[in-house]
C-alpha cells in the first residue's frame, strides 16, 4: 500500500480533457457533459492501494476511448467496417494523399503533447481542466434566446417545438405530397437527348455564395441550377444518386 499524493494529479488525463476542450472550441467534437463529468470524477478518485489505482485506469481507458468516439463526428463502427473493402478500389496516389491529410493532425497532436509536457513544469494543468469543463458547460447551456438570435442572423425561421408535428407524421405527409409529383419526358419523335449533371463534391450552394463563386460565368452555360436542394443525405454521392433516381 502506498499513500496517494495529497494534491490532485491527473497525469496524462490532463492531455485527454484539455485536448477535448480544444477540439470542442475548434468545432471538431461535440462534448457529452454527463459522460465527461463522470469520467473526470472517476479519474480524480485516488485510492490508497496502488493496484486499485491501476485498476481505475484500466477501467477508465476503454471508457475514455468509447466516449471520445461517441462525441466525434465519425460514423457508427458497423458502417465504417462495411466500407473497409472499398479501400482496395482506391488508387495508391489517393491513399497517399489521405495519409498526408492524416499526418497533419497527428503532427499537431504530438506538438500539443510536447507543449503540455513543458508547460506542466511551471503550471499546474488540473485547474485548467475544470475551468475548461465549466466553459464548455456554459457554452452548451446558452439560453434559447441566443439560439433564436443566431437564427435571425442567418435569416432562418424560428419555430416552437410544440408547433412541429411528430417526425413519423411529418414523414408520411411529405411522402404523400411527393407521391403526386411526376414528370413524364415525351420525345414526340424528336432526337434523343442526354442530361449532364455537374456535381461538386462536398460543396453546397452556400459555399459558392460565401466564396463569391455563385456568379461564375460557368453556371450561365447550364439550363437548371439547384440552389435550394435538399436530398436528406449527409454525403454528396447519395445526394446525386437520389436526384438521378427521383421521379420528378
Amino acid at each position: 500500500m502506498s499513500e496517494p499524493d495529497p494534491r490532485l494529479r491527473l497525469g496524462f488525463w490532463n492531455a485527454y480533457f484539455l485536448g477535448k476542450w480544444a477540439l470542442f472550441a475548434y468545432g471538431a467534437l461535440h462534448v457529452w457533459l454527463p459522460g465527461n463529468v463522470l469520467l473526470l470524477l472517476w479519474v480524480c478518485w485516488q485510492p490508497q492501494h496502488r493496484s486499485i489505482r491501476r485498476l481505475r485506469n484500466v477501467v477508465a481507458l476503454p471508457a475514455a476511448v468509447l466516449l471520445l468516439y461517441r462525441e466525434s463526428w465519425l460514423a457508427a463502427p458497423d458502417e465504417l467496417w462495411s466500407q473497409v473493402t472499398l479501400l482496395s478500389q482506391f488508387e495508391f496516389g489517393y491513399l497517399m494523399e489521405l495519409a498526408a491529410r492524416l499526418a497533419v493532425p497527428v503532427l499537431w497532436t504530438i506538438a500539443a503533447l510536447c507543449a503540455l509536457l513543458l508547460i506542466k513544469r511551471w503550471l499546474r494543468l488540473e485547474p485548467w481542466v475544470f475551468i475548461g469543463l465549466a466553459v464548455v458547460a456554459w457554452l452548451q447551456w446558452q439560453p434559447q434566446s441566443d439560439q433564436n438570435a443566431n437564427q435571425l442572423a442567418l435569416n432562418l425561421p424560428i419555430t416552437e417545438s410544440a408547433d412541429l408535428p411528430p417526425p413519423d407524421q411529418w414523414l408520411e405527409q411529405f411522402l404523400a405530397e411527393e407521391s403526386t409529383r411526376q414528370v413524364s419526358l415525351q420525345l414526340n419523335g424528336g432526337p434523343p437527348f442526354d442530361l449532364m449533371v455537374l456535381q461538386l463534391c462536398s460543396i453546397s450552394n452556400d459555399d459558392l455564395v460565401l466564396t463569391g463563386l455563385d456568379t461564375h460565368p460557368l453556371w450561365a452555360r447550364f439550363q437548371w441550377r439547384f440552389s435550394h436542394f435538399n436530398s436528406a443525405a449527409s454525403y454528396s454521392g447519395p445526394a446525386a444518386i437520389r436526384l438521378l433516381r427521383g421521379p420528378c
